[in-house]
């Protein structure tokens, strides 16, 4: 989700309706600061996002007539994971889904069973996430195991050990360059892309190779929000703008972090953000330029297939690797059968 946030919205965003919304901010890549006891009781509104209902390709209404009943399991997050702060505990209260529905007459939801026979075919995206460790390599092999058929991207990120599980750091959003020189991705031994992807010292290629996958490399409206930071100079806090350009010398930008230590925020005086911001991607899936065009799906069947990450490394630390599988899925409805959702791989 913070790879996302980072990667699609931009700090005008996260300092206006996600800051009402979530809690986010636009000057900074920390959230939201909440009191603890009553006083920092607080509603979140939070979109409900990343889940196949919610990334069907083309966007398309779900029909909620099955014989058995759609099931949305949330798992929450560790709390010295989910949060930085003094506190170990936190707590939910009144957990609502909120829905739009659209109700058809029953003579409009006859014509729509008579002409689809009554079987719905949904294509989805859904995500799956896999994960490796890493100390001081120069090079790293994990096996991803991803099986699906039709595989569309694979995200690659680096989250320093020292800021994991720790409640006084950044956990989920301080991702580290990690000395990463260059990386593929292997089907069967066939490389992905034709030649490695090189991370040079301004992360360019590596980046283009993020936007590619997010069908977004040649769209100039384009938003983000990577690189974000504060800098704490002796009297002020100042931000080192979008390009990257910091009143401090010494300070890169957050996309180019190598080993940030993620406990801090820039919030505070005299003392500079160091929250990584890194991600890279694999693509694909081809015959999407720019997000477009929605009717054309080509990715690649792993089914059966060894799928391996390869990375070369030099000065890297300790660190967890994630890998977040992007693929399509088929939901078939067959009302004149079962009646039941199946989800196809």
């Amino acid at each position: 989700m913070t790879i996302l946030m980072d990667g699609d919205s931009s700090p005008a965003y996260k300092a206006g309706v996600g800051n009402v919304l979530m809690g986010t901010l636009g000057g900074t890549q920390s959230g939201e600061e909440i009191a603890t006891g009553v006083a920092g009781e607080r509603t979140f509104c939070v979109p409900f996002v990343l889940h196949p209902f919610g990334m069907s390709t083309p966007h398309r209404l779900m029909p909620l007539f099955s014989s058995a009943p759609v099931q949305f399991k949330i798992t929450l997050e560790s709390v010295a994971n989910a949060i930085k702060g003094a506190t170990t505990a936190i707590g939910f209260s009144e957990v609502e889904l909120v829905c739009v529905f659209t109700e058809l007459s029953p003579g409009a939801q006859a014509q729509v069973d008579q002409m689809s026979g009554g079987l719905y075919n949904i294509l989805a995206s859904s995500y799956q996430n896999v994960g490796t460790t890493m100390g001081a390599d120069s090079a790293v092999t994990a096996n991803l195991g991803i099986s699906v058929s039709s595989l569309e991207r694979v995200i690659v990120c680096h989250r320093p050990t020292g800021s994991l599980n720790n409640i006084t750091k950044y956990s989920l959003g301080n991702r580290a360059k990690n000395g990463l020189q260059e990386y593929s991705i292997f089907v069967n031994g066939e490389q992905y892309p034709a030649r490695p992807v090189k991370v040079e010292d301004k992360g360019a290629e590596a980046l283009a190779k993020f936007l590619l996958s997010d069908h977004s490399l040649v769209n100039f409206d384009k938003q983000s929000s990577f690189n974000i930071a504060v800098v704490g100079g002796a009297t002020s806090l100042k931000s080192n703008g979008l390009d990257g350009q910091s009143v401090n010398a010494n300070l890169l930008s957050p996309y180019l972090f190598e080993t940030p230590d993620g406990g801090e925020d820039g919030s505070t005086a005299t003392a500079s953000s160091d929250i990584g911001s890194f991600v890279t991607a694999v693509e694909m899936e081809t015959g999407l330029s720019n997000g477009r065009s929605q009717r054309l799906y080509s990715g690649i069947s792993t089914i059966s297939s060894s799928v391996n990450y390869r990375g070369v490394y030099s000065g890297s630390q300790e660190a967890q690797i994630d890998f977040f599988a992007q693929f399509t899925i088929l939901l078939s409805l067959n009302s004149r059968g079962t009646n039941v959702w199946s989800v196809s791989v």
